[in-house]
């Protein structure tokens, strides 16, 4: 068994964080002699926001830039472009600024291209200004593939006034999507599991008490412009660098759960991939949890939680059905699922693909009777 653990060289999370990023990319690439020329790949609206404090410190320490703007979804295609570019242009990095989909685009531009790469995010959604994995797609928005990178972000800046200033519903589905860590991998590994399984369980165990205790009222306070800064620290620490560092364990001992199969799956459905990931994710859960024979009072826990971060979590609220059938979609989805993840760990017998749509229908009802 191989154990591959993966982190960024630096993690950098503060107030006006992005002012400082000049100085720290210069450094990163002086000292692996590389040149002082990166690649600035960034969402229109992260650009708009960030870029007068970014692009100034980039000046202030002689690192020369081109900034170019992306929309679409990570995937193969532009991977290969952008590493191109980066490659003609003699580019000793590549950045990535905004949100998930654009860092996971930088990140595999950066590995085709064999460069490092420096992740700057301006929400708070998910762990991947800080993990090594990247998230494929079809240009459409259908997902294909996790692939595991061979490095992470040589440097990741967190800068927690650009993250409060963006909308409260992404930092609400990045809390959801961290206690997947917990929820996805508690089940299989309480029932076992090695070393490596136990301490992705204590990380999860973490991120899921730091979360469950600040998550709501720091979501809260960012919608109302008052934060509590120990607080809004403490949980932006557990959704990148907790969840991260959770993530970044990779053996054959990892229990897999339910959850993001189900986000993969249901990347499938027009009207559902305008949810946002760690909403899917909480949804995920909550079936996995029925799936699970898990006591219905800690099911209907994890509901209570969720409900106080403003997480739509039933069928009509995610957009389930909107492109069909509901009967066909859940059928299709939990037949994907079951595709791509035939054994669940936290079950003792093997569960079917009408197991996990009755799951789904139960996860739904749920939602539904907690007000």
């Amino acid at each position: 068994m191989t154990l591959d653990i993966i982190t960024p060289e630096r993690y950098v999370r503060g107030r006006g964080a992005l002012h400082e990023a000049g100085d720290a990319a210069g450094a990163f690439l002086k000292d692996g002699n590389h040149a002082r020329n990166i690649l600035v790949i960034g969402g229109k609206t992260a650009l708009a926001k960030t870029w007068g404090a970014l692009g100034a410190s980039l000046d202030r320490a002689g690192v020369r830039y081109e900034v170019r703007e992306y929309a679409g979804y990570p995937n193969h295609g532009a991977a290969r472009a952008f590493a191109r570019e980066a490659r003609e242009k003699g580019c000793g990095a590549i950045a990535g600024v905004g949100g998930g989909r654009i860092l996971d685009t930088a990140k595999s531009a950066a590995a085709e291209a064999g460069l490092p790469v420096i992740a700057a995010p301006t929400i708070a959604a998910t762990c991947a200004g800080f993990a090594a994995v990247t998230i494929m797609y079809t240009e459409e928005g259908v997902f294909t593939e996790a692939v595991f990178r061979k490095n992470a972000p040589a440097l990741a800046v967190v800068d927690t006034d650009v993250i409060a200033a963006a909308p409260a519903a992404y930092l609400r589905a990045g809390v959801a999507d961290s206690l997947a860590k917990w929820y996805e991998a508690a089940p299989a590994a309480l029932r076992g599991g090695g070393l490596y399984a136990r301490l992705a369980l204590k990380y999860g165990e973490l991120i899921r008490d730091v979360l469950e205790r600040y998550g709501p009222e720091v979501a809260d306070g960012v919608e109302k412009g008052a934060v509590n800064e120990a607080a809004f620290n403490d949980v932006l620490d557990a959704v990148f660098l907790l969840t991260g560092l959770c993530g970044s364990i990779t053996t054959a001992q990892m229990p897999r759960g339910i959850a993001h199969p189900l986000y993969n799956a249901l990347s499938h459905y027009p009207a559902l991939r305008k949810r946002l990931h760690g909403e899917k994710v909480a949804f995920g859960y909550i079936a996995q949890g029925v799936l699970g024979n898990e006591e219905e009072k800690d099911v209907l826990s994890r509901v209570l939680t969720l409900k106080r971060l403003n997480i739509p979590l039933t069928f009509e609220a995610l957009g389930f059905g909107a492109d069909g059938d509901l009967e066909s979609q859940l059928a299709e989805t939990a037949a994907r699922v079951k595709s791509a993840e035939p054994d669940y760990g936290g079950l003792d017998r093997p569960y079917t693909a009408e197991d996990l749509v009755k799951a789904m229908k139960q996860a739904d009802k749920y939602a539904r009777s907690v007000a």
